[in-house]
């Protein structure tokens, strides 16, 4: 199991995000290390999910600056960030509901035509190492919340990001398994990925994150 070399710091500079005349960014400026867990924290539309969809790929700054190892980028779509090592996990999972787990998991890597059994060794060793063991072969559509967030988790890390955000992974995992779930994100920022949790809880960030920004009104 290796990350892509993705080793120096990634920042985001300057970011500023406008909807029809309205500012939901407001000269925003970031800078996520591998190796850390990186929190992010604020009230509901304080522009955390904003700022990470730019990050992700899937939207673009009104104005400001990405950089990943000191170069400049410019991302037109998700698949453009995960090209350079940034992967996303959404509060709303974006899967295939009538695919099962392990074919959600080899279409979001090297594609549907891969030989679903022959990835299944790898995929049960990310799933041992994440903490997020499933059933591969049930259709997505019979999971239950926190089942559908480890196989989207899964299908993130199938694609070997260096940097893996999550919006809010908790929030929907019963109180006994939140802790251990942290406790996996630390391991595996230690082993050398950088982490960017989304959450608006202040107890958790600040057990958890080796960094805390909050924002409030973008």
């Amino acid at each position: 199991y290796q990350m892509a070399a993705l080793v120096t710091p990634q920042a985001m500079r300057n970011i500023e995000k406008e909807y029809f005349g309205n500012k939901v960014l407001k000269n925003v400026s970031l800078r996520i290390k591998p190796g850390e867990i990186y929190a992010l924290i604020g009230e509901n539309g304080a522009g955390k999910s904003t700022l990470v969809h730019i990050l992700s790929g899937l939207d673009t700054p009104t104005s400001g600056r990405i950089l990943l190892d000191s170069q400049e980028v410019a991302f037109d779509s998700p698949a453009d960030a995960l090209a350079r090592g940034i992967a996303m996990v959404h509060q709303r999972p974006l899967l295939a509901d009538d695919l099962t787990v392990l074919e959600n998991i080899a279409l979001g890597g090297h594609g549907f035509l891969v030989h679903r059994k022959k990835i299944l060794p790898y995929v049960e060793e990310l799933a041992t190492r994440w903490n997020c063991l499933v059933d591969f072969y049930a259709t997505v559509r019979t999971l239950n919340p926190a089942d559908r967030l480890r196989t989207a988790l899964l299908c993130a890390l199938y694609t070997n990001p260096s940097f893996l955000i999550l919006d809010e992974p908790t929030a929907i995992l019963p109180p006994e398994k939140r802790a251990s779930f942290m406790e996996t994100l630390v391991t595996n920022a230690n082993e050398g990925m950088g982490l960017v949790v989304i959450t608006h809880k202040m107890d958790e960030a600040a057990r958890w994150g080796h960094r805390i920004s909050i924002l409030k009104h973008g």
